[in-house]
């Protein structure tokens, strides 16, 4: 982990956004409103990397009171998708994301999830995370492909 505060790495990862050219058709909500929805905060970004914390929301529970596994999915998908703009500096779509569920985790704990890049070609990248409870215990780990447009050059 480095030493910057959350707002700091927050506000060095969206000057990198606001560096990368997209095509006009594809208007950019930053954070986009899903993320704004699962409170996910940012702790680090290297070039290869992003780290997040989501705090587990009661309205996000299963009938058994853990946090419901389409979260902790939305919560990967919320890691891999920035981090994907990021390193191919250009836009990605999930080609698909696949997650293991390890052990459940309860409202007034957080997750943590950690995602790195795998590999990288010249139209698909791949990467895996893991995501941690605040007892550094694994809560579950995932994996995903995803394709990259190249964007024309005018």
């Amino acid at each position: 982990m480095n030493n910057k505060t959350p707002e700091e790495v927050e506000a060095e990862v969206m000057a990198i956004f606001d560096k990368i050219k997209f095509p006009e058709s594809i208007k950019l909500q930053l954070p986009p409103p899903c993320a704004k929805s699962l409170e996910g905060m940012l702790l680090d970004y290297t070039k290869k990397s992003m780290t997040r914390k989501f705090p587990v929301l009661e309205k996000y529970t299963n009938p058994t009171g853990g946090l419901q596994g389409g979260f902790i999915s939305a919560a990967f998908d919320d890691t891999f998708g920035p981090l994907s703009y990021l390193v191919c500096k250009a836009p990605t779509v999930t080609l698909n994301l696949n997650v293991d569920y390890i052990r459940s985790i309860f409202p007034g704990d957080s997750m943590t999830i950690t995602a790195e890049v795998v590999s990288r070609g010249f139209s698909a990248l791949n990467m895996s995370a893991r995501a941690f409870n605040e007892k550094r215990k694994l809560i579950a780990t995932s994996t995903t492909n995803m394709v990259i447009f190249r964007v024309p050059k005018n």
